[in-house]
């Protein structure tokens, strides 16, 4: 769960009333839960018939970045904050995702999905999609729901994107057509809206979730060679609606204009929930749908939970104060995964953003990319003439002792978990910001503070998954701290060269090892405590 910028959280619910979406059902509709369709999981093939082709493809609303530049010399141009404006230029391709094809009677009679383009393909994802030249009228689905296999049968990601935990149903882009039993061809080209005053159910929203769950799923399967993720080929289902805050699902009895708002995963449920803004509102509250950080960072708790060892009691996170080290790791290790991710795989997130940081005065002669934890609130559009994008920035290349402080209330002037490495050794792993920096700026190259040598994505995996990490040893306490120690056996021959070395960047954040011998007796360093209770 991520921190969110309360001040928010009380808005007036006549703010909230004029956004033309309506949630109010009949009871009846929400008295049973369903189960989720079955997959369309084969082609049927046909050597003759109509071929299907076209294109799945969703806009998004890109970020915009603010700067700020001095009037002084050097004239430096600097990051004030980013808001989320209007959907980009150009739309994303819908990849991966099943189609299904209906007739009059609907009957499901074709199956087939979305190439890595967005092209309407057959299941094998290669060979042309065919229907019988049989004349009436069809339906063509395109589900935001994928399913797609690493080598093996039993090596997959499988993704559902849902609209409540109660219908069970898919968001969906769908096309009518008709055959008359001649021609060879139908071309239908779909786009998912992220404007509610173009499809009320902004369905751009759903297909973002599932494009950015893909992008960091599939970070894993192709950046961990050698290394069985099956742990990974667990369906992961999402809930997410247009308006709706998933916090309600938590507390059904408040009052839902004054709920806090916010996205998390259920380590209960094993099911991931997305915020899409609160009481019909999304241009003002807090929404996640096109938060591919928030959005990432949720999937790394179901990582942790399926790959590693989950052990987080959960519990309140500001980034302000010492916590409990186990829910410091695991904030820590979603903050990390979800701009690790950004940074490496940007291009097929939002392409632009790579132009947009280049304009920063720090970027000048080495382009360092995304290296931030980055929350939205509302949004700003020129079509809609809505001006009210907000957003919450956090630097993890800046320094330890140095983080960056809130902007907002209640936190105004309070630093992100700030760290004094030569007086509180190890204070670090009780610090969700100090683990979040500690880790981004081991394994990326991103300046002054970063390692020199930076650390392959492989061996932090190796360091805490179930078969050469922290899990393998099923210690009830999990925090950063055992992490670290398999990380420094792995990679014992860089992990104290270069400048600044990898040692270097963990201790630059008080992530001190106990390996290491620096903790000696002073009173004011970390203990370690709960180390030696089980």
């Amino acid at each position: 769960m991520l921190v969110r910028k309360l001040c928010l959280y009380g808005i007036s619910s006549l703010f909230l009333t004029g956004c033309g979406l309506s949630y109010q059902s009949s009871v009846d509709h929400y008295s049973s839960v369903l189960q989720e369709e079955s997959r369309c999981e084969t082609s049927t093939v046909y050597a003759d018939g109509v071929s299907i082709t076209g294109s799945a493809s969703f806009e998004k609303r890109t970020i915009d970045v603010v700067t700020e530049t001095s009037t002084t010399s050097p004239y430096a141009t600097t990051l004030k904050n980013m808001t989320l404006s209007d959907p980009l230029p150009s739309p994303l391709p819908i990849k991966n995702a099943e189609i299904a094809i209906y007739n009059l009677n609907n009957d499901r009679i074709q199956c087939g999905k979305t190439d890595s383009s967005g092209q309407v393909k057959a299941t094998d994802g290669v060979t042309t999609l065919k229907i019988p030249n049989t004349p009436g009228s069809y339906r063509f689905r395109v589900v935001s729901r994928s399913y797609l296999e690493y080598g093996t049968a039993t090596n997959f990601v499988y993704i559902s994107v849902k609209q409540d935990k109660y219908r069970n149903e898919l968001h969906a882009l769908t096309k009518t057509f008709n055959l008359n039993g001649s021609g060879s061809s139908i071309p239908i080209n779909l786009i998912a809206k992220a404007r509610q005053t173009e499809s009320e159910g902004v369905e751009g929203g759903a297909f973002n979730i599932l494009n950015s769950l893909q992008t960091g799923f599939d970070y894993i399967k192709t950046n961990t060679p050698g290394v069985n993720t099956e742990c990974l080929s667990a369906k992961v289902s999402v809930f997410w609606k247009a308006g709706f805050n998933p916090m309600q699902y938590q507390f059904p009895s408040s009052d839902p204009a004054t709920l806090g708002n916010t996205s998390f995963y259920s380590s209960k449920s094993k099911e991931l929930f997305i915020s899409g803004g609160q009481v019909g509102d999304m241009s003002l509250s807090n929404t996640d749908h096109f938060d591919d950080f928030a959005i990432i960072h949720e999937s790394g708790h179901f990582i942790e939970d399926h790959c590693g060892q989950w052990t987080s009691p959960g519990g309140n996170h500001t980034l302000t104060s010492r916590i409990d080290p186990r829910l410091a790791w695991s904030e820590g290790w979603a903050n990390f995964f979800a701009a690790h991710v950004i940074h490496d795989r940007i291009n097929d997130l939002d392409s632009t953003l790579t132009v947009k940081l280049a304009a920063l005065t720090e970027n000048f002669s080495v382009n360092k990319g995304w290296t931030y934890f980055f929350n939205s609130y509302g949004f700003s559009d020129s079509v809609q003439n809505i001006g009210n994008g907000d957003g919450f920035v956090i630097d993890f290349k800046r320094s330890g002792g140095d983080p960056g402080t809130y902007s907002f209330a209640p936190y105004t002037g309070q630093d992100f978990d700030k760290v004094v490495p030569a007086t509180y050794q190890g204070e670090g792993h009780t610090r969700e910001g100090a683990i979040s920096r500690g880790l981004f700026k081991l394994t990326n190259v991103c300046g002054t503070y970063c390692a020199a040598t930076p650390i392959l994505f492989l061996n932090i995996w190796k360091s805490f998954d179930r078969f050469t990490g922290t899990a393998v040893d099923n210690i009830p306490f999990q925090g950063v701290d055992k992490v670290l120690e398999k990380l420094k056996t792995l990679v014992a021959g860089t992990w104290t060269t270069g400048s600044p070395s990898q040692n270097d960047v963990i201790e630059s954040e008080a992530l001190h090892l106990r390996s290491n011998g620096t903790f000696g007796t002073s009173p004011l360093s970390w203990p370690g405590y709960a180390s030696q209770l089980v």
